[in-house]
This record gives C-alpha cells, sequence and structure tokens, in this order.
C-alpha cells in the first residue's frame, strides 16, 4: 500500500467523525466538553481533515460520545492496521541499507557490552566505567569513561525508513542493556548507554514530526538508564542530570508514561536525602496520569510513596501504600527487561523487601528481619545484584537486634557481591554497616569482616 493511500483511509476516517459529530449537531468544542473526549480542539479540527492521527483512546472516546456503536473504532484499527503494515514493509526495506551504511561507520559505534566476570578490585574497575558525561554532549566531545567519543563519526541524514530501521534497533538493543545492568551490574551497561545516547542525540539533529517524537521517547528510555547505572556507581549528581534529561524528552514527546517514570525516579533521589516531603508529593505527581501506567509502574510509585511515609513517621500511610501496591504487582516470571513496560521489577517479593526496609527507616528492625529472611531467599540467583542490597539491608536489621554475627554474614556477602557487580552504592552501604556492627561488636566474625574491607580499600 502507498503513502497516498493510508493518507486517503486518514482523510476518510476523519470525515466519518466530523459526520458523525454534524449529525449529533455538535461542534468541536462541545464533542470534547459534552463528550468528555480528552483533548484539543485543533486535534478534532487536523483529525476531521486527515492531517492528524490520535491514537485509540481517542477514537475510542468519539465512539462513545458519538454513540457510533463501535464503527468508528472499527475504522480506526482499519487504517492503525494498514499504517503498521506499510512502517513494516519500509522497516524491512530499509533494512539491508542501514547494515550496509552501519558498517560505513567506525567500529567504535557499535554497541561492545565487555562481560568481565572476573570480579576484580573495584575501585579501579569502578573509575574506569562510570566517569559521569553531561547530559547534551556533543558528538565529539571527549569523553570521562574512555570512549573516546572524538573517534566517532557523526552518521549522516538518514532516510524516513532507514530511520525507522535505526529506531527500532536501538530500541531492541535497550532491552538487552537492561538485562545486562540486571545480571552484570552498571560497569558492563553504562558505556553502551552512553554510546546509544550519543547516537540519539545525533538523530535528533534531523528527525521531525512523528519520527522525532520516537526518538525523543526512546532518548528518554536511555536516560532514565543512565540515571539509574550513574546511581549504583554512586554519582548521584550524574544521576539527576540524566534524570531531567528523560524527563525533558519525555515531556517533549508527550510520553505521558515516561513522565510519571522520571517523576519516580526523581522522588527515589529524593528518599536518597531523606526528604520526606519531596519524596511523597513526587510520588503523587507521578501518579496524577496513572490511566497511562501499566500495573507494575504503578506498583511501584505505590510502594515509592510508601517510603516517603516511612521518613515522615507515618506507619499507618506506609503500610496502606505498600498495601494497595500489591494490587498491581508485576509477575514473578517477568524477564525484566522493560519489554511489558515500567516497573517489570515490581514483584511481590520486591514489595515485601520494601517493606522490611520500611520499618527500618521506622525504628522497628525486630519486625523487619522475618520479612528479609523470607524474601532474600525468593531472588531469582539470576538477579544477584538485588540479592545484594538485600542482605545489605538484613545486615542492618541484625545489627539493630544485636545479632552482630549473623549481621557480619550478612555484611560479608553483600561485600562480595558488589565487588562482582561493580555496584559502588552497595558497597558503600555495606562497609557502613561494617562499620556500625564493628562499633557495637569484636568477636571473630566480625574481626573477619574487618579484615575483608581492609583488603577491598588496599
Amino acid at each position: 500500500m502507498e503513502p497516498s493511500d493510508i493518507a486517503c483511509m486518514k482523510t476518510d476516517l476523519g470525515r466519518m467523525l466530523a459526520d458523525l459529530r454534524e449529525s449529533k449537531r455538535w461542534t468541536q468544542q462541545q464533542l470534547i466538553a459534552d463528550g468528555q473526549v480528552r483533548t484539543s480542539r485543533s486535534t478534532v479540527a487536523n483529525t476531521e481533515t486527515g492531517r492528524q492521527f490520535p491514537d485509540k483512546q481517542f477514537w475510542a472516546e468519539c465512539d462513545n460520545a458519538l454513540d457510533a456503536e463501535g464503527a468508528l473504532l472499527a475504522a480506526y484499527r482499519q487504517v492503525a492496521e494498514a499504517v503498521q503494515a506499510q512502517k513494516r514493509a519500509e522497516t524491512i526495506a530499509a533494512r539491508q541499507r542501514l547494515e550496509e551504511q552501519r558498517r560505513s561507520w567506525s567500529e567504535a559505534t557499535r554497541p561492545a557490552i565487555s562481560l568481565d566476570l572476573s570480579g576484580g578490585s573495584v575501585p579501579d574497575q569502578v573509575t574506569a566505567a562510570t566517569g559521569p558525561i553531561a547530559p547534551g554532549a556533543s558528538w565529539h566531545q571527549p569523553s570521562h569513561n574512555q570512549l573516546e567519543l572524538e573517534s566517532l563519526r557523526r552518521p549522516h541524514r538518514l532516510q524516513s525508513a532507514q530511520l525507522d530501521a535505526a529506531i527500532e534497533h536501538l530500541a531492541d538493543l535497550w532491552h538487552t542493556l537492561v538485562r545486562t545492568d540486571n545480571l552484570f551490574g552498571p560497569r558492563h551497561a553504562l558505556q553502551s548507554v552512553h554510546q546509544q545516547l550519543s547516537i540519539l542525540d545525533a538523530l535528533l539533529e534531523h528527525a521531525g514530526g512523528e519520527q522525532r517524537h520516537e526518538v525523543l521517547r526512546l532518548g528518554a528510555r536511555y536516560a532514565e538508564s543512565a540515571a539509574w547505572l550513574h546511581e549504583d556507581t554512586a554519582d548521584m549528581q550524574s544521576a539527576e542530570n540524566w534524570t531531567r534529561q528523560a524527563l525533558e524528552w519525555a515531556t517533549e514527546a508527550g510520553d505521558h508514561a515516561m513522565v510519571s517514570w522520571a517523576m519516580f525516579r526523581r522522588s527515589q533521589q529524593a528518599t536518597t536525602r531523606r526528604h520526606a516531603a519531596q519524596t511523597i508529593s513526587l510520588a503523587q505527581a507521578a501518579q496524577r496520569n496513572e490511566r497511562h501506567l501499566a500495573g507494575p509502574a504503578r506498583a511501584a510509585i505505590r510502594q515509592q510513596e510508601a517510603q516517603g511515609y516511612a521518613l515522615e513517621r507515618s506507619e499507618r500511610e506506609c503500610h496502606r501504600r505498600l498495601d494497595d501496591a500489591h494490587e498491581f504487582a508485576a509477575s514473578p516470571d517477568t524477564k525484566r527487561d522493560g519489554r511489558t513496560g515500567h516497573g517489570d521489577f515490581c514483584t511481590s517479593t520486591y514489595i515485601e523487601v520494601q517493606r522490611a526496609k520500611c520499618w527500618l527507616t521506622l525504628g522497628r528492625p525486630e519486625l523487619a528481619v522475618p520479612i528479609f529472611e523470607r524474601t532474600v531467599a525468593q531472588v531469582s540467583d539470576v538477579y544477584h545484584r538485588d540479592r545484594g542490597q538485600v542482605q545489605v539491608l538484613l545486615a542492618k536489621a541484625y545489627a539493630g537486634v544485636g545479632q552482630h554475627d549473623a549481621a557480619a554474614a550478612r555484611a560479608a556477602s553483600a561485600l562480595h557481591i558488589a565487588c562482582g557487580s561493580g555496584s559502588t552504592r552497595m558497597l558503600n552501604d555495606a562497609i557502613a554497616v561494617t562499620k556500625l556492627i564493628a562499633a557495637a561488636c569484636d568477636s571473630s566474625a566480625v574481626s573477619d569482616l574487618l579484615v575483608t574491607v581492609d583488603e577491598l580499600m588496599e
């Protein structure tokens, strides 16, 4: 099907909308106000002339408002299927050309995920892999994390179908990078994330219309990933900068789900600074566009609001939010690569880990210990970094109830995992717990733990 055929279909669909509206003797503004269609008058006008093609939600609301009995929504689906078929055909045709062009770029532009599983000295590896790159850095700006971006050649302007194929390729790569971070930690993913952000920044120079929105949406995903990775390497300034960049790109793209998720991440960062009011306010702001969010994202945001109430010492409100979160929890079988939407990590097990963490914040370590003990066994061995984070919290809980040898054993386990994954944040937390334990007890188990820390710091 040719693009001109698609354009005619959109025009016919718009005329159908206009006819139904006029038969009801409504103006375009009345369709919005009386019909409760959540859009602008200009969108209705552009849609009726075929210049704009809104999403399914718009057509469902119009169908209901105009008593079309499903006819308008069915017509929309026909056009949407034709649009998708055309895009698939263009993408397939462009793949070979894109591959030929990609080979003309420097080999350095290709994603390289080095899976060094030796678990060597953390300080050297973290320094080599995690220096900050400011959002908006130019293509030729030298990097601080050994990416050597000055050696990359800026790709020339892509044709429409080539750009679609590039977007699809980078989207698939993002899911791979998410799983890489889950499995092996930040030092293996951060370089590639920054590399793809540089490519996306270059594509934004020429992309326009809906393709620009697609690049912006993808850029927001990568920026949020960069924020998380920097946070895991204890670089909070870069984490906050990249979260703001994700929020800016998502806002420009009209990606309401990503805007909410960026607000959620800002709330997490406020929790790290122990700002209770800001944690709660940002989590509540993230829920304003909740209709755009999948269940697991709703669960994650609710449990994040609970963290704020724990900081505020509002025990009842805290646990009420955690109970609500269970209603939307992700399946325990999720692959956690983001394909099912934001928050796919937020399983019932994760929520209960957060409940125990809240008990710690509320000063009730005796209630946190049994929950941590139960949930740590439920964390898959594949996600050993998550297990390490629970071990740190459990060590802190054991220290809080005076079981210092048990705390030392959990802290030692967390230190081992931190070294293997390159999580500076986990390493710092484990060392802080070690100091807490050592200040209260000098048993042989605690002495052995101190030796381990000393060896790491050499």
